[in-house]
């Protein structure tokens, strides 16, 4: 058919030149045809404004229930350590408690349940500390901080009412991916904000204080039963207590301790004892 066409067109330059014509004439329409199949009719361009509209409503809600999230999480450049921040959307208009003692609250219910089940409730998380308060990590800082948490714990410092509660209490300093603070300096600008009824007791504390130092940044937490419920540690937790990371040599070392404290006693009055004899004769 093609060498037909050409002997046609080559054997008369009018109907050569027609033949061309009309060759022109049928790719025209033909890209009109592609032009119009490639236009978007009114109903597709109806539904891609719908879908727009859906994929930016989704952002919207999205955008509004991370505002408005009870919990929000700030990375602090930790690996392996999670900072859920409270926010004044986990407030209860029904509870007056200040937002600081709800969560320490909220953490202390999900630890008694732990206990309570030996069952943990998280597949990956292992300490679960409520923290209070955050400041710079400077000594100065950190005893400001410390001081409103510690009277939410331990009472006003300056009541000198009778009857007052008396604990066993002790600091702890943990750091990580920072300068070490002085450790002792840490501990006494905390124990300046104790009421001095209170007494220090390093092996069974009742109430302990925990500073987390992590960069520049000094996190403030007061727990109460630390060792009793296996240092906040939920995986821990939820063994066994004889089986649980250092339980065992902990009570023994403590055990060791008072023994070797009671015969200390013991040595102690027998020797008062004597004197007392020496004394007579």
């Amino acid at each position: 058919m093609m060498d037909e066409f050409w002997t046609s067109s080559s054997s008369s330059p009018t109907g050569g030149d027609s033949a061309a014509g009309g060759g022109g004439a049928e790719a025209s329409d033909d890209k009109k045809k592609e032009g119009e199949k490639d236009k978007p009719t009114s109903a597709s361009a109806d539904v891609d404004v719908s879908k727009a509209l859906e994929e930016e409503l989704k952002d919207l809600r999205a955008k509004s229930r991370r505002e408005n999230a009870p919990f929000k999480r700030v990375d602090i450049g930790s690996r392996g350590t999670l900072y859920m921040v409270a926010t004044e959307h986990a407030k209860n208009e029904n509870d007056a408690k200040p937002l600081p003692t709800r969560v320490h609250d909220t953490v202390r219910a999900i630890m008694d349940d732990v206990d309570k089940t030996r069952r943990c409730k998280s597949r990956w998380l292992n300490r679960f500390l409520p923290v209070e308060d955050v400041c710079v990590a400077k000594l100065d800082d950190i005893k400001a901080c410390a001081a409103p948490i510690i009277a939410r714990h331990f009472g006003d410092p300056n009541d000198t009412a009778q009857d007052l509660p008396v604990y066993r209490y002790a600091v702890i300093y943990d750091h990580r991916i920072c300068t070490k603070l002085d450790r002792l300096g840490v501990i006494n600008a905390v124990v300046d904000s104790v009421p001095k009824r209170h007494v220090v007791n390093l092996d069974r504390p009742q109430i302990v204080i925990i500073v987390t130092h992590v960069k520049n940044s000094a996190a403030i937490t007061v727990v109460h039963d630390y060792y009793e419920l296996a240092k906040w540690n939920m995986s821990e937790l939820a063994k066994p207590p004889e089986e649980r990371m250092g339980q065992n040599e902990r009570e023994k070392r403590l055990a060791e301790k008072e023994a070797a404290k009671k015969r200390k006693a013991d040595d102690k009055a027998d020797e008062e004892g004597a004197d007392a004899k020496r004394a007579k004769t």
